[in-house]
């Protein structure tokens, strides 16, 4: 996804997305960071198409997250790289509520140990 994203293949990108989430429907392991991380590329997808709808659409249960689930890995590549597409042609509030989510992420020295 990484790749397609970094080549603007928005299609590709939606795609590895779509076949990441199928995987999990189909019992692969699911973790909510690496879950966290595929919405998150999703949306950047979305937006890098002109997709608002799909974009916010991707990242809201990721947004919904519980404060202590909010990684500051999440929060930084929110951060770096689908803060700088959002510009005044973007919906306020997906703007807003990434900025509340970066606010809430919990930094990495205060995940619990165990």
């Amino acid at each position: 996804m990484g790749v397609h994203l970094r080549a603007r293949a928005t299609v590709n990108a939606l795609e590895s997305a779509s076949q990441a989430e199928q995987a999990w429907k189909d019992g692969d392991t699911w973790a909510y960071g690496t879950w966290a991380q595929v919405r998150i590329g999703s949306a950047i997808a979305h937006v890098m198409a002109g997709k608002m709808d799909g974009a916010g659409e991707a990242l809201q249960p990721v947004l919904q997250l519980p404060d202590e689930l909010r990684l500051a890995t999440l929060a930084a590549r929110l951060a770096r790289e689908l803060t700088p597409l959002l510009d005044d042609r973007h919906p306020l509030a997906l703007r807003d509520h990434v900025r509340e989510y970066c606010l809430g992420s919990t930094k990495m020295w205060q995940i619990p140990s165990g």
